[in-house]
């Protein structure tokens, strides 16, 4: 019954819900997992059952059934390899899933349902085999035609020794879409253990392996010192000059990111022990030559230099074009007008891509066009569609901030013992900084309603991450508990967003963020829905807005966003009241509804008076503690 209140909407749109309860045998659950077809969403389906498997013998679990739930561990609205691995990393032996179960739904998986699999599902014997590796795993992966899309190099491991190493993962491949990490030890392939193989003995192996590969793999911490001389190569079935994979073609492996498979580099670790979820967008090169360890990538002799600006001016759009020749772009973005940044914003200039070759993008430049189209209201998926269709000369607009880039925001929340905060988080492949990378649904931090997508943490508690690895920052997360203090980094939004931001706040609101809404009740109702309450699940949490819908009196206004905090409707205060209070009392309210919110977007983004620390922008602490939360 909980669980259908909890559900109503999607059981309300069709089909039905069950839950079935399974021990996992010696052989596995023998699950495939794969994502939504539609990039703008994110769900998790089953698109394979391997017969030897336990949810195979069961016979409840079916092929296109979403999984909503796992131990009680919310997979609705995640990325399908992130969901994967959060399974994997659950204690078992009983395992108990939340199933939404319709007709239509293989239509929307972002593969084929599976009809190959390894001829043994054996998850039994590694663990012992190799116990002194730390983070051992199976993987999963069917083989595209294009190879693998990985790159491997010999290396050697302060902890882990010597041996054979991920070096890259191309976007797309089968072996992303597997959950395959940068930094991942190869133990095992189809069985041969690896574990004192050279270079060309792994590659050999690689590339000479059809159809589906059962790989055992580690995750050692730390980094990965190359061996001079040993290659670092693409392990590919074709020339690499042909063109790579479309990334719609998602393979996943056995239980081994919708709107993650086109966006998502994943990461081997996050606060929760899980793949982070995608938060950039990069433009991948389209091939990666072979070099030796000790090379570094000379630039173009011709063709990087731009006719319209030889130098990007900080304060005003600059001209400039590049040529990709046989490179991609090597940029990676976040942002658009559909984000709290409300521009699209380069994140990461790759160095094996053209930009950087180029040598003039940097982090945090905007980007203003594309070849002639404007990008200054472009959403996020219309910029990457954008960049990814350039031809081999990209002509672009770009803006460099002459101010600080950056807004600084404290957050406390505060996490239970076997809790987690609900965030994954990603670093850079090439510069320091660790990142949000997702804001798990339903989690503290989103119940919250202030850390975004995006932001970059810079302390713990007081303890500074920069320089620190991702690895570093997870386990600092993972193993902290009760309240915890997060110092972050926002970049500011777009000068024509801080500018309605601003006129909006002088007009309607206080300098403290609140901010008076007046609507119009019509048939449709006030638009919008909401989450929190007084005896919630996750703690007494204030009432916030979940979703503003795209028609009703909340999206004519304009005003009401996502994560406001409603603090009295009608002059009658939320204050301690539970959902199903608030909810009745929205409902009762007729005609001219006035609703006194907090807007903690304004609030979070102002400037600090210089008697005062960053800190006391912070709301009142009595409307964000959390006590509680299922990850």
């Amino acid at each position: 019954e909980k669980i259908e209140r909890k559900y109503q909407e999607l059981k309300l749109a069709g089909g039905e819900l069950l839950l079935v309860e399974l021990q996992k045998g010696p052989s596995g659950l023998g699950l495939s997992l794969a994502g939504n077809k539609n990039r703008s969403r994110m769900s998790v389906f089953v698109c394979g059952l391997h017969p030897n498997g336990q949810a195979a013998r069961d016979g409840r679990i079916r092929v296109a059934d979403e999984l909503l739930e796992v131990n009680g561990v919310v997979m609705y609205g995640r990325c399908h390899l992130n969901a994967s691995a959060i399974i994997k990393s659950l204690p078992g032996p009983t395992y108990k899933f939340v199933l939404h179960r319709r007709e239509d739904a293989v239509e929307d998986m972002a593969v084929k349902p599976l009809t190959q699999y390894p001829m043994q599902l054996d998850e039994q014997g590694h663990e012992i085999k190799y116990a002194n590796y730390r983070g051992v795993r199976t993987v999963t992966v069917k083989k595209g035609t294009h190879g693998l899309g990985i790159m491997i190099l010999e290396g050697r491991h302060p902890e882990a020794g010597q041996g054979i190493f991920v070096s890259d993962i191309q976007e797309g491949s089968p072996a992303h879409q597997a959950g395959l990490g940068v930094g991942d030890m190869i133990l095992d392939v189809n069985g041969t253990d690896v574990t004192g193989a050279d270079y060309d003995t792994v590659a050999q192996l690689l590339k000479q392996a059809e159809g589906v590969l059962t790989l055992i793999v580690a995750r050692p911490m730390g980094n990965v010192v190359p061996l001079l001389k040993k290659k670092a190569a693409s392990i590919e079935t074709q020339e690499p000059s042909r063109t790579v994979p479309s990334n719609r073609k998602s393979t996943v492996g056995s239980l081994a990111l919708s709107h993650c498979s086109s966006k998502c580099r994943p990461s081997p670790s996050s606060p929760d022990g899980r793949l982070p979820s995608p938060l950039l967008s990069p433009m991948r090169p389209e091939t990666v030559a072979e070099h030796t360890a000790d090379q570094t990538p000379q630039k173009p002799d011709s063709g990087t230099t731009s006719p319209a600006s030889d130098v990007i001016r900080p304060g005003r759009p600059t001209a400039i074009e590049i040529t990709k020749e046989k490179l991609g772009l090597g940029l990676s973005i976040v942002g658009g007008s559909d984000t709290p940044l409300g521009a699209v914003i380069i994140h990461e200039v790759y160095p094996d891509g053209a930009a950087a070759m180029d040598g003039r993008l940097r982090p945090g430049d905007q980007i203003l066009e594309v070849n002639g189209e404007d990008l200054r209201e472009a959403c996020h998926e219309a910029a990457i569609a954008a960049l990814r269709q350039t031809s081999s000369v990209v002509r672009m607009q770009v803006l460099r901030e002459e101010e600080p880039q950056q807004d600084i925001l404290t957050v406390e929340l505060h996490k239970k013992a076997g809790r987690g905060l609900g965030l994954s988080i990603v670093g850079r492949r090439n510069a320091p900084g660790v990142f949000i990378s997702e804001v798990v649904r339903g989690g503290v931090a989103q119940l919250d309603g202030r850390l975004c997508q995006g932001d970059q943490i810079l302390e713990v508690n007081g303890h500074s991450l920069a320089g620190a690895s991702q690895e570093e920052a997870a386990a600092l997360l993972k193993t902290t508990m009760g309240r915890i203090c997060l110092r972050v980094g926002r970049l500011r939004r777009a000068p024509s967003q801080r500018a309605t931001q601003v006129s909006v706040s002088r007009s309607d609101s206080t300098a403290n963020g609140r901010m008076t809404v007046t609507l119009e009740r019509g048939s449709e109702g006030l638009g919008f829905s909401i989450v929190g309450g007084a005896g919630s699940p996750h703690g007494d949490l204030p009432i916030y807005v979940k979703t503003v819908f795209e028609e009703g009196a909340a999206a004519r206004d304009g005003r009401l966003r996502r994560g406001h905090a409603i603090l009295s409707v009608n002059g009658h205060s939320l204050e301690g009241l539970s959902h199903q209070q608030a909810v009745e009392l929205l409902r009762d309210a007729r005609g001219t509804v006035k609703l006194v919110v907090l807007d903690t977007s304004v609030l979070e983004t102002a400037a600090p008076s210089p008697a005062q620390s960053p800190t006391t922008t912070t709301p009142p602490a009595s409307l964000f503690t959390v006590t509680d939360q299922s990850s």
